[in-house]
């Protein structure tokens, strides 16, 4: 069978310049020369191949081969069933489309997932004997064809593959491609975009039930109807966001800017960036310093401590007087400025974004529940470039966060220039196809494998300090990350490639300072996101050379801009059995008299190492929580860290617990718990929604909006597949004034363009930015049903606020938020609708009795629809794009 394949491979090839004639002579004559040539082929294959196994001969591939089976070879991809926890198969299926049949070579098809693959061995399966499946490292597989493997055309083949649980499509990854030996590989055609559209919906309920508990349950329209439902207040309320500490406004008693001579003083020097800012806004001059002050129709700026508020830099009070025509707002510091005129802003803006001269007159007094209000964005995984960097910052610096904590390096790529060491970006920023990762990283996370998109870029100085400059122009600190000594697979490739460089231009010393690896480790180590040698040799002094260097470079690059206060090192996930195997930890230890003992000391040595060089550069270090706590859930003790002050992220669970323990001894904490506050994850428990969900099955806004970082017990109330990841605190927090702030996470694995990362932000860092600024009299309510009661109310008021205000401001900016899809409740014929913003349009569509569906058409309250028996459909729109759309069906 194999042979006659080969017959018929081989003559279509031959009769490809004789089609012509074919056509010209008949068929007939076709049919002569094609039963010649095959009759000599057979010959000639008896004579010379008789004594050989037909499964041994090779067939040679070109090129051209490669782009055949790139064109021609569909795949469709089935997540087919869940039978147990963390077990599932996924299926895929191969398909010739071309006229030719492929056939097995040296040739090999490389795909990435967010989890690690494997062959299925308990699952016999008659077609698993086509390919070997192979982990190669990290996110990368390949699936090698066996010598039997021949697909003619028409022809399918199905292979089924096991992985751990799967509750979105989105774990799949795309641009699978063919690859063979000193060719350049191809994307296949129908995995090469974002769309991943070879991935089959979720349709039945074996695929549904991911987890035991069945969490993964999605929402029906009527549970999202029940969820969503709220007063629409038909308009946006005069509500700032996020909302001041006190606030008095009279909404039938305004202030019109464009009505008289309205201007704006000179005042004090430290204002000016502000003057400028509010003049610019509102279209109103400002007055020559030293020139005569008019007694109305003025804006002034003070610079003063504020009474009855916290002595800070960012408090602010607002005086609207219409009856004087006179705006005053105080501030102690720039911040403080800034902020008052994002208030101004916000109350000016109507409901098409823009923002108009009309402000309500009366009284604000205001200043943030937390000195530290965060976003942290991840470009190592999914590279965003410095404009979309900078589009974000100014839209979080709207709503007055104030830190962005920028995610630089990880094991998929390192995305910052350092002067001295080229290495790290034209290797640790490049991915790109290879057998070796000698010049670049191997590709990861549906990236391509040609060194180009979202998988490959990094900025250069000077990127990196336009950034700077935009965030100090909003009162935005960059805090750059360095994740070590984990998660350092692209530093250590790189710094291997370097090695090789200087080798072999005979500078052997050199190309030894900053080595972070040992050749000789043979460690069992593989982390989390199954990297093998990911974790930073800490027993190396070319380790701390490099270390010292990177500090020093990011420093200087903030020296002239925005002075660097703070660098997060990492030192999250370090991977069990790191360095058990190294020689140079080995021989490092024997020597040591004294601190470290043990291989499990190792990684607090690291970190009080690079605390002590922080601690000479005169900078604070930032660490993830797993960073001071040990192996035996002890913390690291922070009186060997030299001084150094320490803010610890706790991220790992809603447990109070960690937090406490180290606020108690001394660290900064900043609460960033994955439960409520990491944006990669879904928004909905719904199998189509992009999104992780290792931590929670769904993040939504209104549990974004709901978090209470004064009471972690209380968040995972009600929550529940939560409340496991929480137990009773046993730690009562003892040193609150250590507890600095809060922060929100976007990881980039499944964010392979600004638009999905735009959609995972937005509008939910609006909700974040509520939390993080304010404390709202629910949370200090005791009675729980009473504060659940002060809850809804509040949400119905903020939620009108986004939708029919702060919406429209993201679009003006050209944000791609995210558009939730409605909830739908049938009375009869009539359509009950809302979203979980009011202010959105919907639409509907019926499927008719054969399967086909109908015209879209407008929906709102009250629209009357027909063939309830058939399946209904359902989106929410906002004049430009569609929502998810949603199905009425027993799976909708």
């Amino acid at each position: 069978m194999r042979f006659l394949s080969y017959v018929h491979f081989r003559c279509r090839k031959l009769l490809a310049p004789y089609r012509g004639m074919l056509g010209r002579y008949g068929l007939q004559v076709g049919l002569k020369y094609f039963l010649l040539l095959c009759g000599l082929l057979l010959a000639f294959r008896l004579l010379f191949f008789q004594s050989q196994d037909t499964d041994s001969v090779e067939y040679p591939k070109t090129n051209s081969d490669m782009e055949y089976i790139a064109s021609n070879l569909r795949l469709d991809y089935v997540i087919e069933r869940h039978y147990g926890p963390r077990k599932c198969i996924h299926c895929v299926t191969f398909y010739n489309e071309g006229q030719d049949t492929i056939l097995a070579g040296d040739w090999s098809i490389y795909f990435t997932s967010v989890l690690r693959m494997q062959s299925v061995e308990s699952f016999p399966n008659k077609h698993n004997n086509q390919f070997i499946l192979e982990h190669i490292d990290g996110r990368l597989h390949k699936l090698s064809p066996l010598d039997k493997f021949a697909l003619l055309p028409a022809q399918q083949i199905q292979i089924e593959i096991k992985a751990p649980f799967t509750t979105s499509r989105h774990y799949v990854m795309p641009r699978w491609y063919v690859a063979s030996p000193n060719e350049a590989p191809h994307v296949i055609k129908c995995t090469g975009d974002n769309n991943i559209n070879f991935v089959e919906q979720f349709q039945s309920h074996q695929q549904l039930n991911a987890l035991e508990n069945e969490i993964s349950n999605k929402f029906s329209l009527e549970d999202r109807y029940e969820r969503y439902l709220i007063k629409d207040f038909g308009h946006a309320p005069k509500r700032v966001i996020p909302a001041p500490l006190r606030c008095n406004l009279h909404d039938s008693d305004e202030i019109n800017l464009h009505s008289g001579s309205w201007v704006i003083c000179s005042g004090p020097r430290a204002f000016e960036r502000e003057i400028d800012l509010i003049s610019s806004l509102f279209g109103i001059s400002v007055l020559p310093e030293g020139g005569p002050t008019p007694p109305t129709h003025i804006v002034k700026f003070l610079y003063s401590a504020i009474k009855g508020l916290p002595n800070t830099k960012e408090a602010y009070q607002i005086f609207l007087s219409s009856e004087k025509n006179i705006i005053e707002i105080t501030a102690s510091g720039s911040a403080g400025a800034f902020y008052a005129i994002q208030t101004l802003l916000s109350l000016a803006t109507n409901r098409d974004g823009e923002t108009q001269p009309i402000l309500p007159s009366g009284f604000i007094q205001d200043a943030p529940r937390f000195g530290y209000r965060g976003l942290h964005v991840d470009v190592a995984r999914n590279f965003l470039p410095a404009d979309e960097i900078i589009n974000i910052i100014e839209t979080m610096a709207l709503y007055k966060l104030n830190r962005f904590h920028f995610h630089l390096t990880d094991d998929e790529g390192w995305r910052i220039e350092i002067d001295g060491l080229p290495e790290l970006t034209s290797v640790g920023a490049v991915r790109r196809h290879s057998d070796d990762e000698h010049d670049a990283l191997f590709p990861a996370l549906g990236s391509s494998p040609n060194g180009d998109g979202s998988g490959s870029g990094f900025y250069t100085k000077e990127d990196y300090q336009r950034i700077l400059r935009v965030a100090a122009n909003n009162h935005v600190e960059v805090i750059p990350e360095i994740d070590t000594p984990g998660h350092s697979h692209a530093a250590i490739r790189a710094m291997e490639a370097r090695h090789r460089r200087l080798l072999t231009e005979g500078r052997p010393a050199e190309a030894k300072k900053y080595l972070l690896s040992d050749p000789r480790d043979h460690s069992n180590a593989m982390s989390v996101q199954s990297y093998r040698d990911n974790s930073i040799n800490p027993c190396k002094a070319s380790t701390y050379v490099f270390m010292e260097h990177v500090l020093k470079e990011m420093k200087k690059m903030h020296s002239e801009i925005q002075p660097l206060r703070m660098i997060h090192i990492g030192g999250d996930e370090v991977a069990s059995k790191s360095w058990i195997d190294s020689p140079v930890c080995r021989k490092f230890l024997s020597k040591s008299h004294g601190f470290p003992y043990s291989i499990s000391d190792l990684q607090e040595y690291f970190m009080r190492k690079v605390a002590k060089i922080c601690a000479d550069l005169e900078l604070g270090m930032g660490i993830w929580e797993d960073g001071g706590i040990g192996p035996e859930h002890n913390l690291y003790d922070k009186n060997e860290m030299h001084g150094t002050d320490i803010t610890a992220y706790a991220w790992k669970s809603s447990s109070p617990d960690k937090p406490h323990k180290l606020a108690n001894n001394g660290y900064k904490v900043i609460l960033a718990q994955a439960t409520h506050l990491y944006f990669d994850h879904p928004q909905e428990p719904d199998l189509e929604e992009r999104g992780l969900h290792w931590a929670t099955r769904f993040i939504d806004d209104r549990k974004v909006f709901g978090f209470q970082p004064d009471d972690l017990v209380a968040n995972v109330e009600g929550q529940g597949p939560d409340e496991d990841l929480i137990r009773e605190p046993s730690v009562p927090l003892t040193k609150p004034e250590n507890i600095i702030g809060m922060q929100t996470e976007l990881w980039s694995e499944l964010i392979r363009d600004v638009t999905i990362a735009h959609s995972q932000l937005f509008p939910r860092l609006i909700a974040f930015a509520e939390r993080a600024w304010h404390k709202s009299k629910w949370e200090q309510e005791s009675d729980r049903y009473t504060a659940k009661l002060m809850r809804n109310r509040d949400w119905d008021e903020f939620s009108n606020a986004v939708g029919y205000r702060e919406l429209a401001r993201l679009r003006k900016r050209g944000i791609r938020y995210r558009l939730p899809p409605p909830g739908v409740k049938l009375v009869g014929n009539e359509v009950e609708i809302c979203s979980l913003y009011p202010g959105l349009e919907y639409r509907h569509r019926v499927y008719g009795p054969d399967g086909s569906p109908g015209k879209w058409e407008e929906c709102e309250n009250g629209s009357v629809v027909d063939g309830d028996e058939f399946v209904h459909e359902y989106a929410s729109y906002d004049g430009e794009r569609w929502s998810r759309i949603v199905k009425s069906s027993k799976m909708g």
